[in-house]
């Protein structure tokens, strides 16, 4: 697994985890927080090292890896608070 040095979230998530009832699946700052997180790990995945990239559709936890990871909480929404 590669160490990602973690830069300022986006300030859309910060003012969403002051809303009541906040999580994912209702955050309207997908792409903004993609684009975050891709630039912050230069493009790597940081549990299989596979190129990521901010386009569409895109999931950036995709890997085999990844989704072992996350394979109990895969379908539920998860809190940002």
């Amino acid at each position: 697994m590669r160490a990602i040095s973690k830069a300022a979230e986006p300030a859309s998530l910060i003012a969403h985890r002051q809303t009541q009832h906040c999580d994912y699946e209702n955050y309207p700052e997908k792409n903004e927080l993609r684009h975050a997180l891709v630039g912050e790990q230069k493009g790597l995945c940081c549990y299989c090292m596979g190129r990521i990239h901010n386009g569409p559709g895109f999931l950036p936890l995709a890997c085999r890896f990844a989704s072992a990871a996350r394979s109990d909480t895969a379908n539920k929404s998860v809190p940002l608070k």
